[in-house]
């Protein structure tokens, strides 16, 4: 059992104790006689005591309030003090309290079932407060009532009781219909057609079965409409009636009578279509699900039955490539609006998912549906350098449509941005999201935020949202340091100087950081030395060449090898593995691997004493002269115990990489692993008047420039 187990342990079983103490003087206190009573239970003054003052007459608003649980009466003094009020403030609150009884006595008796007493609330709330969000609600919640009362009705086939119930819920202009009632409400359209057809009234029976399938369509019962539809009449007739009802703009109404002609066409084989009069019928079919789809669309109906998102899906597979690309482009125009409301309500993880799906998916259908076209050049609003990078993958290929093919297939990993609109806006989209996220997180989850910020900066340094996160980590910092915080302190200076970098002279930032890494480094200096060494490499980095800052570096070699001696020597198969000459005379380097999330502190003690330091996940090369080092490598975290290896330097040219072994590592250590967040080889050091140096990259094989 680890220190912190038993802390957590012995909290719990120390607060265990103290409760049970309190529990058992608890039950005392209640066997024990209340005060001022003359018998067991406290009734009545004791001997000699003068009695209570008696109590205060009560206004009306306070027995209002009294009477909150029998609504009756309150309703009448309601009403009493509305009708004559001492005051109009008094007369407001009495109007307000009337509107709280009516709504918690209508709630009340509608969850218990008793509708008619609901009602006579219902109505003076609705009489009386109309535009109130009460109102509103159990005006709701009675068409509810409705709705459920005529599809019981139409269950047991009494029509003529449901049909006035049905007229109030279809009716309404305020509220939709509720989805559990639309097959009651199919039922009965279809009965009243029969009755209409069977006494001859053909208009009657036209109008039915025509609202039946207006209202119905994308629902689960509209299929017995188009077997109501294509009993008899013939397809031709049905696909007449489906234009007429597409002209008049209820595409509803139209896909049904298209798809009765389909019924129709397959019930005998002397009805069948033509095969072009069967495509036409098809781009029909698709016409009116795309008319539909924009309507829901327009409505705001996104999601669900019936839905926008449905619609559009169901001309994914039309044989007309502008069908599909009009249906391509509706669902991406939906993804986009998701995506936008996502981000307004701050929902960063949520709008940047469904961003990165849209570019992977959406825009990718758009842009192949586009590149299909005969009249478009499929590498339109392509870069140079993207079509560059094709040649990695086909470097025979100088087909157009062939070339757009490959870069289809990186747009959809994530490699390539189709050239269209929405892809681009949400390509620049998501760094804003990441960034909004993490200056969001930065006062409450500092490090997790962090971490966010980092991938920002190190994968978008050149977009604008790069300047958001330094002037967001700059007041940050200032906020640690007013409130002394300096953990935080730590930790954000250490992001600024490693992944923003070091204030220019003129920077007024430029004093006030260096103030806080001496202030920082100052509060570790006594209990946790590894946090005053890491401050203190950050203070002689950032000012470097400055007189003020040499004795940190200094002091931050001398503590950090004394610290790193004392830990036990690395086992023989540590050692840093050689991997070759370094083609350098007289100079070797090393290739470091920071593959922790941590800052990775390595000091050099040997012909020269230096240090360098890597943030998390990255990597590096440092240039040395040649002979023997002992290398101590830390982090900050103090459960963490330094590293030591010793390693003789000729000519030659090494590698480490530095883990932390820990259980369930977490998903975002994972994402960060990636290449495009690791970065490149960067050169971190190399003896004065020795360069310049130039490091390759991808491998970090360090050459001389000019070499």
């Amino acid at each position: 059992m680890t220190p912190r187990q038993i802390k957590q342990f012995g909290g719990c079983f120390l607060a265990a104790c103290f409760l049970g103490m309190i529990g058992m003087y608890g039950a005392a206190a209640l066997w024990r006689p209340t005060g001022g009573g003359g018998g067991p239970y406290g009734e009545g003054p004791e001997f000699g005591e003068a009695p209570p003052p008696p109590p205060k007459p009560k206004t009306r608003l306070e027995e209002l309030d009294a009477l909150r649980f029998t609504p009756e009466k309150a309703l009448d003094l309601c009403r009493e003090i509305i009708a004559h009020p001492k005051s109009p403030a008094e007369a407001e609150a009495a109007r307000l309290k009337l509107r709280e009884i009516l709504e918690h006595a209508f709630s009340a008796r509608m969850q218990r079932g008793k509708v008619d007493e609901a009602e006579p609330y219902y109505r003076e709330l609705r009489a009386d407060f109309a535009d109130s969000k009460e109102a509103k609600e159990a005006h709701r919640r009675w068409l509810e009532h409705l709705a459920n009362e005529a599809t019981r009705a139409v269950a047991k086939k009494e029509f003529d009781r449901a049909e006035p119930l049905i007229e109030q819920v279809v009716g309404d202009p305020e509220v939709p219909p509720p989805e559990f009632f639309l097959e009651a409400y199919q039922r009965y359209l279809l009965e009243k057609w029969r009755q209409a057809r069977a006494a001859g009234e053909t208009d009657a029976a036209t109008a039915y079965l025509n609202a039946a399938a207006s209202f119905l369509i994308g629902q689960s019962g509209a299929q017995a409409v188009v077997q109501a539809l294509g009993q008899d009449e013939d397809p031709k007739s049905l696909i007449a009636r489906g234009d007429d009802m597409n002209a008049a703009g209820d595409p509803g109404a139209a896909l049904t009578f298209f798809a009765a002609a389909e019924r129709a066409a397959d019930r005998s084989p002397g009805l069948r279509l033509p095969e072009g009069e069967s495509a036409e019928l098809d781009e029909r079919i698709n016409m009116a699900r795309l008319n539909l789809a924009v309507q829901a669309h327009a409505a705001g109906k996104l999601t669900g039955r019936g839905s926008a998102e449905d619609f559009y899906r169901a001309v994914v597979n039309a044989k007309s490539i502008g069908q599909r690309l009009d249906a391509a482009k509706g669902m991406l125009a939906l993804r986009m609006e998701e995506a936008q409301k996502a981000a307004e309500g701050r929902q960063f993880q949520t709008a940047e998912e469904k961003y990165r799906h849209l570019l992977g998916d959406e825009a990718c259908e758009v842009w192949a549906l586009q590149c299909q076209k005969d009249d478009t050049d499929p590498l339109a609003g392509v870069s140079d350098e993207d079509l560059k990078s094709v040649q990695q993958f086909h470097p025979k290929g100088n087909d157009a449509r062939q070339t757009a093919h490959i870069l289809m297939v990186l747009a959809r990993k994530g490699l390539f941005t189709p050239p269209i609109p929405e892809a681009l806006t949400a390509r620049e989209a998501i760094p804003e999201l990441r960034a909004g996220m993490g200056l969001g997180l930065l006062r409450s989850e500092t490090a997790r935020a962090l971490q966010v910020l980092r991938a920002v900066i190190r994968e978008h340094s050149g977009h604008p949202t790069a300047e958001t996160v330094r002037s967001g980590i700059q007041s940050e910092i200032r906020e640690a340091r007013t409130t002394g915080r300096f953990e935080a302190l730590m930790e954000l200076t250490g992001f600024y100087v490693s992944e923003i970098g070091t204030p220019g002279s003129q920077d007024p930032f430029r004093p006030e950081l260096f103030t806080c890494l001496k202030m920082a480094a100052e509060h570790f200096r006594q209990k946790e030395p590894m946090k005053r060494v890491f401050l203190l490499t950050l203070l002689a980095d950032a000012f470097e060449g400055d007189p003020a800052a040499e004795p940190s570096r200094k002091e931050a070699i001398e503590k950090a090898l004394e610290i790193a001696g004392k830990s036990p020597p690395p086992e023989a198969s540590q050692a840093p593995l050689s991997t070759g000459p370094s083609g350098l005379d007289g100079l070797s380097y090393h290739r470091v691997f920071n593959d922790t999330g941590y800052y990775l502190l390595v000091f050099y003690d040997g012909p020269e004493k230096f240090f360098a330091r890597l943030a998390p996940h990255r990597h590096g090369c440092v240039v040395m002269k040649d002979g023997k080092y002992t290398i101590g490598v830390a982090v900050t975290a103090d459960d963490v115990v330094p590293y030591r290896e010793e390693v003789t330097c000729a000519a030659q040219s090494f590698m480490s990489a530095y883990v932390i072994e820990t259980e369930g590592q977490g998903k975002d250590e994972e994402w960060l692993r990636s290449p495009r967040i690791v970065g490149s080889f960067t050169l971190l050091r190399a003896p004065a008047g020795t360069g310049p140096f130039e490091v390759e990259p991808k491998t970090g094989d360090v050459t001389k420039s000019g070499d």
